[in-house]
């Protein structure tokens, strides 16, 4: 997909500072989804950007597709 080609998601993320953002099920470059233990380290500079902004809260990272809107 076109995310593969411009970069990496937690760059992209980043981009989005201050506005909300909720990242449900991310996956890998393969299509695996990602184990929520690595979650923190794939985000880790999404999220630090966001607390740069003053907006560390508007940002969202589940594992599962299943509660994500129930974080806003």
């Amino acid at each position: 997909g076109i995310l593969r080609d411009v970069g990496d998601v937690s760059t992209l993320a980043a981009l989005v500072a201050p506005r909300t953002l909720a990242v449900a099920g991310p996956v890998n470059s393969v299509g695996a989804a990602l184990p929520a233990a690595e979650l923190p380290t794939v985000f880790d500079f999404s999220r630090r950007v966001y607390q740069l902004a003053g907006a560390g809260e508007q940002l969202s990272v589940t594992a599962g597709t299943d509660d994500w809107l129930s974080r806003f």
